[in-house]
């Protein structure tokens, strides 16, 4: 039996026949047919060994059937239906396409009427019975100032403020002073300056008095005359500084607000030659002329200390308001 099968398969293979590449080829082509699993099975059992070899040829023995459907019969119906029959999960249920939606047609705008466009009898405005307010006019400052002429030097003595102070005074009310002889005549050593050479110097020119404990008041009443005043104040640093006041500025209702003054420190470092000094910063530093610094025994009782200038001349400047 062994030596036939062999026999078998030595006739086929001399005559070219090569059963695996047909299987192959015909598996291929009927891959969608009932029989493709058991084909694809057919080819496994053939390549396990020899013992079937010679039942390559199927229709030539009917007992190679019958061992195919007792071999491979339950896989075909296990395998098979995989292969050839797609699972109900995949099949898409039919669409069924819906026309478009139409949507209602909107109403026609009523049409226009031109006679509704025509103006209409309008009725009065409303009387309104509000209680009448008073109206208040807003708030207005005003400033005084007097022509004082403004010194210019190019360099300022040490210890010089009461000499500026005399200069631009009289050279305010007339009298022309140059502000470096007077510094080389009354105070080439750049000491500090007190307040008894000022008042004896302007009161040859001019007249002068001095008060101590004075009052705004009076600084304002001496620049309403047309004629500056003289102040002692402290300086930043605390040391007793002389100052010219030149004017003012009040608010709607009288009261002053700030002091224009001409000087060695404030004035002389501004554009104009002048500054303004707030109310309560004056009297501060008018009231406690001296800080840190030691006054000579005439000066020690200083306290709002000022020179009344031009006591002896008719000479007063014009004052300037600005509203």
């Amino acid at each position: 039996m062994a030596s036939l099968f062999s026999g078998a398969r030595l006739f086929q293979d001399q005559r070219g026949f090569q059963p695996d590449v047909q299987m192959a080829a015909q598996t291929e082509a009927r891959f969608h047919s009932p029989f493709a699993a058991l084909e694809q099975h057919r080819r496994e059992w053939l390549a396990n060994g020899p013992f079937l070899s010679s039942l390559r040829m199927p229709f030539f023995n009917p007992l190679v059937w019958l061992l195919r459907l007792l071999r491979f019969g339950p896989s075909l119906f296990d395998r098979g239906q995989d292969l050839v029959f797609p699972p109900l999960s995949s099949v898409r249920p039919e669409q069924k396409i819906e026309p478009p939606r139409q949507e209602p047609q909107a109403a026609r705008p009523p049409a226009l009427d031109l006679r509704s466009l025509q103006p209409g009898p309008t009725a009065p405005p409303a009387i309104s019975r509000l209680e009448p307010s008073t109206v208040i006019a807003p708030s207005k400052d005003s400033a005084v100032s007097l022509n004082c002429r403004t010194l210019r030097p190019e360099t300022i003595w040490r210890n010089s403020c009461g000499q500026y102070a005399v200069a631009t005074v009289l050279n305010s009310l007339g009298i022309e002073t140059d502000y470096d002889s007077l510094c080389l005549a009354m105070n080439p050593n750049g000491e500090p300056t007190r307040a008894t050479p000022l008042v004896e110097y302007m009161d040859k020119k001019i007249g002068a008095r001095s008060y101590n404990n004075g009052a705004a008041d009076q600084i304002k009443q001496q620049i309403d005359s047309g004629k500056p005043a003289i102040l002692c104040l402290r300086k930043d640093e605390g040391d007793a500084h002389w100052v010219v006041v030149s004017g003012y500025r009040q608010d709607s209702s009288g009261n002053i607000t700030s002091w224009e003054i001409r000087d060695t420190h404030w004035g002389a470092n501004a554009r104009a030659g002048k500054a303004e000094l707030a109310h309560a910063d004056l009297l501060d530093r008018w009231t406690n002329p001296f800080g840190h610094t030691l006054p000579s025994a005439d000066c020690a009782k200083y306290s709002r200390y000022w020179i009344q200038t031009g006591t002896k001349t008719s000479n007063a400047l014009s004052g300037a308001e600005v509203t």
